[in-house]
């Protein structure tokens, strides 16, 4: 049997570059989106002190994705203090300070879910414990039922 909880973590508000209906056609957008954490254990029971301790972190890493500008750190040009993106022949600047790069191919919902959970599984790196394997799941979802998770097993 295994033990689970899920925990709502934030509700963020972002800017994206992204691709409109699957063309080449790219748009500056945003959108709102609420975070949830699941966290399941492979056993019976789970830390719960441990698992209080993700999701505050969680909560954390949320407040960084909150009112920024999501983009890909391929498509980027840092100059100064500006960020610069060029697609499709438009050119977009923004202060570096309001703009979160992501390891990720683009900045759809997949790839935002994928970016917030690996940041958040580095930032728990350091006191995972071995003892214990934990599957947790991120759900990032926003208006009209546009929902991405992304799950990960802890050693």
């Amino acid at each position: 049997m295994m033990a689970s909880s899920k925990y709502f973590i934030d509700l963020i508000g972002f800017a994206h570059i992204e691709s409109c209906n699957s063309s080449t056609t790219f748009s500056l957008h945003g959108h709102n989106a609420r975070l949830t954490l699941s966290v399941q254990s492979q056993n019976d029971e789970l830390d719960w002190p441990y698992v209080q301790n993700i999701v505050s972190q969680a909560k954390l890493l949320a407040k960084s994705f909150d009112h920024v500008i999501l983009i890909p750190k391929h498509l980027v040009s840092l100059q100064g203090t500006q960020a610069t993106v060029l697609v499709n022949g438009k050119s977009y600047s923004f202060p570096k300070q309001d703009v979160l790069l992501l390891e990720t191919q683009s900045a759809r919902i997949e790839d935002i879910a994928r970016a917030i959970l690996s940041r958040l599984v580095g930032l728990l790196t350091s006191s995972l414990e071995k003892s214990c394997s934990l599957i947790i799941s991120l759900e990032v979802s926003r208006r009209l039922g546009t929902t991405a998770t992304q799950s990960l097993i802890l050693p």
